[in-house]
This record gives structure tokens, sequence and C-alpha cells, in this order.
């Protein structure tokens, strides 16, 4: 049961209505056979002014449990007894909280137990890896960079205050005073941030993706002024550079730099700069990498950095990759996470760069 109750936290926190129907069943909240057309309607009606964006600050489990009873009127919902005895005694236990303090959240409290079951039983349970993908990925499968930091200050014991939240539930609510970026990469590195693992290097793995791709086109454009011949201080246009031969799945062809670059380098689109600008930068932080405040990622990649890496990258030379990933991470302790995850690091851009190759 105490899965299921982890993961209807989280169901209910992301609005997954249809998923927390099922929590609900197997907690013995509402029956197998349920109309869920008719239970999602009301369970979101009563619910939704909880959760973040709901207006719902000062509620608490009393006045959630008082909802709930409400809905049996319209669905079938029932407290089993094993959980009539628990809810007495937290609300007996939140009563006695809420007398000393009025802003006293239950749910904030016990947050960061939640993470930490979640963080820990993840790895064997394919129930709870959901629920963590559901918790931190977006619509685009990217790492929402600001609920991580929360995720990751609640996995260390960190909740934020009621006065940083939006709602009785709200998975973004960052600590102001929390765990500092030393204390989050070691966590990381932990056993309890092995279920992060696979998340954060496909992430992290897709970013310097997006910086490599801005860096290489940047490189390509000042080639190009280098090229360009000047007479009496003006500058001519460059004269056209050879095609390239290939040898690719079609058989032998010739494509010129520019197709390949855009093949194996495509351009940024808009989606993607937004990204690298802003949320990329919070997500690199939180690992330790050096993001300048005015200048934004610095990441070293200079050009002959990055022929270093698109020929590793080619020549599928992955403890090449790892030393430049180390070279181009200046501070000490985002250069352990890399040093430790660097393997997996370079299999996931190797991978991204393949398949691109293929298209060829």
């Amino acid at each position: 049961a105490r899965d299921y109750i982890v993961t209807a936290i989280i169901h209910l926190g992301t609005q997954n209505w249809e998923a927390l129907i099922d929590d609900y069943i197997k907690l013995q909240f509402l029956p197998v056979d349920c109309d869920r057309k008719t239970v999602a309607p009301v369970m979101r009606r009563v619910l939704s002014p909880y959760l973040k964006g709901g207006g719902a600050k000062a509620m608490n489990f009393t006045a959630l449990g008082q909802d709930l009873l409400q809905a049996t009127l319209e669905i079938p919902f029932s407290i089993p007894p094993y959980v009539s005895l628990l809810a007495r005694s937290i609300a007996t236990l939140e009563g006695i909280a809420l007398a000393g303090d009025p802003a006293y959240s239950l749910v904030s409290e016990a947050y960061p137990f939640v993470v930490r079951k979640l963080l820990l039983s993840a790895g064997g349970n394919s129930r709870l890896s959901l629920a963590l993908r559901e918790l931190l990925l977006d619509g685009e499968g990217r790492v929402q960079a600001v609920r991580l930091s929360a995720v990751l200050q609640a996995a260390m014991g960190i909740a934020a205050d009621t006065s940083s939240q939006d709602g009785f539930i709200d998975f973004d609510a960052v600590p102001k005073d929390g765990a500092s970026t030393q204390e989050l990469v070691d966590f990381l590195m932990s056993p309890g941030g092995q279920s992060l693992k696979p998340l954060l290097i496909r992430e992290l793995g897709q970013t310097m993706d997006l910086a490599m791709r801005t860096a290489t086109r940047q490189a390509y454009i000042e080639l190009q002024s280098q090229l360009r011949p000047r007479i009496m201080g003006m500058s001519l246009p460059a004269p056209p550079m050879p095609p390239i031969p290939l040898v690719t799945g079609r058989g032998p062809r010739l494509v010129s730099p520019e197709e390949l670059l855009d093949a194996l380098q495509p351009k940024l689109n808009t989606e993607e700069e937004i990204y690298l600008e802003s949320s990329a930068q919070i997500f690199l932080a939180l690992l330790g990498i050096r993001v300048d405040p005015r200048k934004g990622l610095d990441l070293n990649l200079s050009p002959q950095r990055v022929i270093q890496i698109l020929t590793s990258l080619a020549t599928q030379r992955d403890e090449e990759l790892q030393k430049a990933f180390s070279q181009m991470v200046q501070q000490s302790r985002g250069r352990s996470l890399i040093s430790e995850w660097g393997q997996d690091l370079a299999g996931s851009m190797r991978d991204l760069f393949l398949q691109r190759v293929t298209k060829l």
C-alpha cells in the first residue's frame, strides 16, 4: 500500500486523474468496476483547488478529507478501515500542529519522505519508476529543472515553507535556503541518487549536444570568415568549399560542407534556443557545471575542442569524449560528477550523433 500512497501523491500533484483512479482502486478507495467517466470529473473538481494554481493555499489534510467524504454523494468513494484509523491519527496530529502554526502543511512536511521513498525504490519498481519520470519530465520528455531542484532538496530533507508554495501540493516550490551545489552533487553520486542517473544522463547528453551544435556552427561561420580574401581592406565573398566524399548506406556520394553540417550538427530551433538560455542553465548549475550569470552557459568550447569532440563521436572513442567532457567542466564539483558518469554520458551523445549519421 505504501507504493500506491506515494504514486497517488505524485499523480495528484501532476493531475494525472486516470492514474490516480488506479491508485485509489488499489488502495480500496474506489471499486474495481467504478465508472471512470463519472469519477474523473468529480475528482478533478474536488481535488484541483488543492493543487498548484488552484488557490487553496490555506487548506489542510482535514479539509481535504471532508471534501473527499462529500464526494461520496456522487461517486462510490469510501474510506477502508485501515485508512480510517490512520486518517484520524493524522487529523489529530495536524490539528495540534495547526494550533501552534496556522500555516503548517502536512503534505509539505511529508514530501521529503515521499521523495526519498520514490528515489530509493524506483530502481527496482516499475510503477515507482514511471511515477518518477512523470514527476520530473515535461510533455516533451525534458527534465523540468526547477522541479528537479525541488526534488533534490526534498530528498535531502529540505522542503520549501508554505509561503513559497502555490497550493496545498506544489512540486515546484524550492526552499530559499537549501543544500549547496556540492551537497547535491554528492547526493547524486550516492546510492540515494542512483535512480535519477538514467534521466539525468539523457538530459545532460541532450544539453551537451545543443551546446556542441551551437559551438560547431559558430566555428564554421568563423572559418568561412577567415577564408574570405581581402583586397585593399575589402572583404570578398569566400570561395566555394569543395564537396566531401562520403560512403553512406545508399552508396558513395558527394556532400557539400553546408549539407554535412546541417545533417550532423543541425541549427537549433526556437524551443531549443530558449531551453539552452533558460532551463538548461538551471539544470547544469544543479550538477555543478559552471553557468556565468552574465554570459550564460560556459563550457569552454573552443574550435579545437569542437573538432576533438566531433572526431571522438565519429570514431566512437568514448574515452576521448570522457576526457573532453572533464576538460570542459572547470569546477571540481561538476568534474567529479562528469567523471563518474562519463562513460554513460559519452554513450548518450554518441547515440544522438549516430542517429543523424544514419540519416545521411
